[in-house]
């Protein structure tokens, strides 16, 4: 985790969406608390807008399809 902190300290956004490797043999729900930890956006079912040079882009994250519970945002 303080590997994460410390690119997260040098990146001005971080986002993860968990896959479907994360959910076979893995806590997922304590990845992604160690993950928010360090200050990384949840973008599962859900969007983000950010601005990279002054132009918006729009960042969208879907749960697994086969294993999650997918949902698109509608943002």
């Amino acid at each position: 985790c303080d590997i994460l902190r410390a690119v997260c300290e040098r990146a001005a956004h971080s986002f993860f969406v968990p896959g479907n490797h994360d959910y076979y043999g893995h806590g997922i729900s304590g990845m992604i608390r160690e993950l928010e930890a360090a200050r990384i956006t949840n973008l599962n079912n859900s969007s983000a807008r950010i601005s990279i040079g002054g132009a918006p882009l729009n960042l969208i994250g879907v749960d697994d399809s086969h294993v999650g519970s997918p949902i698109a945002p509608l943002r």
